[in-house]
């Protein structure tokens, strides 16, 4: 029978020969998923001051299942059910694009516009697991989101999310291929905010991306097009009909597309005071813009 110090010491040994820059943090999150799932739940500060205690046969053997599955490269996230995003401690399923902090700058932005307004209505498109839809709904009283995916893995993964945090009288997740699904709702020209984090990496840079990513998460949440733009071009081209005079647009951003993204909304002579915000490492990261009056 092991102990919690001897499983960690010998998982972060295991993990330090794989491609994963967290050992410790991994090593750690799966343990403290699998003493969950097993009865015998515990935390972070636990597994420091007792690293005496004991661990029965059946954990360590799952334990171990996992971490092997973590040094092929799956990402911890989908091993654990798990990612905390804007606060939430959001439920991930595979086939499903997993939430990063750079979202969170987007999500932020989007609260504060949010804010100045009475009861807004809300798009997310491409809401994936749901985290923005479901920052923005949790931050806005009143307000109403739609979140909007293609992909009936990441809808289901809404889903459940929604539930569990009783938005479900706030957010509508809703499957559609973009705008194409929800034309017969009451949002045309009725819109105060679209919001989106769209597929945006280059068709030809995917086989380049880490086995992290490219090996588990979905591609089509990942492939933008030959020049990872094609989302954008798409969306700020159909948005102008849902939202109303000086309603926002905004998009989450690759590192180098701030300018390219500005220029696809302001080549569609439809939006003003177009902004581009950077994140906590100084990339670009959010852009956003107002629908002129046409």
């Amino acid at each position: 029978m092991y102990n919690v110090n001897e499983l960690l010491k010998k998982a972060v040994g295991i993990l330090r020969e794989s491609d994963t820059d967290t050992p410790v943090l991994d090593a750690e999150l799966i343990l403290l998923h699998v003493m969950d799932t097993a009865g015998q739940k515990t935390d972070r500060l636990k597994l420091v001051t007792r690293p005496d205690m004991a661990v029965g046969e059946r954990i360590e053997a799952k334990y171990f299942e996992l971490v092997n599955e973590r040094s092929k490269g799956k990402p911890v996230q989908y091993i654990t059910g798990r990612q905390e995003f804007m606060g939430f401690e959001m439920y991930i399923s595979e086939g499903v694009l997993i939430p990063r902090p750079d979202t969170e700058t987007v999500a932020e932005r989007a609260i504060e516009l949010a804010k100045e307004m009475e009861k807004p209505v809300i798009i997310d498109m491409c809401t994936g697991s749901g985290g923005i839809a479901i920052s923005l709904a949790a931050a806005i009283p009143g307000s109403k989101v739609w979140a909007v995916d293609f992909s009936d893995s990441a809808l289901e993964c809404c889903r459940i999310n929604v539930n569990r945090f009783k938005l479900e009288n706030n957010i509508r997740v809703t499957k559609s291929d973009l705008f194409a699904g929800i034309m017969d709702e009451e949002l045309i020209e009725n819109t105060d905010i679209i919001v989106s984090n769209p597929p945006y990496i280059e068709s030809g840079s995917i086989p380049e991306l880490s086995i992290n990513v490219r090996g588990y998460e979905p591609h089509s949440a990942l492939d933008g097009g030959k020049d990872g733009l094609e989302f954008y071009r798409r969306i700020t081209r159909d948005s102008v009909g849902f939202l109303k005079t000086n309603g926002i647009l905004m998009f989450e951003t690759g590192y180098d597309q701030g300018t390219k993204v500005r220029n696809i909304m302001e080549g569609d002579g439809c939006y003003h005071e177009i902004n581009i915000e950077k994140d906590l490492a100084g990339y670009d990261r959010c852009i956003w813009g107002r629908k002129a009056r046409i």
